[in-house]
């Protein structure tokens, strides 16, 4: 009875899936056929175009992006491996090592988009 019941659950789970995914798959290739067309090397190096008119790219988009990445990394990378220096090498059992390591705890433990959301005024 219980290999039935394990069967059985195991089934609808497998059907559950299926039915949650396929709709999921049916627009990925949908979008992946109607936008495929429109990738071309000027969608990476023009400026957006006005709403109406033909073309027009991600360039700005992309350059921001490298921006806030090249930012963010030249602050991040230098306070990070001065934390993990400190704690590899003097940080055992002070105040600022379980400051650092709870910290880096807490920020591991949030997923990125939660920690840089503003609201909109």
């Amino acid at each position: 009875m219980r290999g039935l019941a394990d069967g059985t659950v195991t089934a609808l789970a497998i059907l559950a899936t299926v039915l949650v995914i396929t709709p999921l798959v049916a627009i990925f290739g949908y979008l992946v056929y109607k936008g495929a067309s429109s990738l071309n090397l000027a969608f990476f190096t023009q400026i957006p175009k006005p709403v109406g008119e033909v073309g027009g790219g991600m360039a700005n988009a992309i350059l921001g992006s490298g921006i806030l990445l090249g930012m963010a990394s030249a602050l991040g990378v230098p306070v990070g491996i001065g934390g993990g220096i400190f704690l590899a090498e003097f940080g055992r059992g002070t105040k600022l090592a379980n400051a650092i390591r709870f910290t880096a705890d807490v920020l591991n433990g949030v997923p990125s988009i939660v920690m840089a959301w503003q609201p909109i005024r």
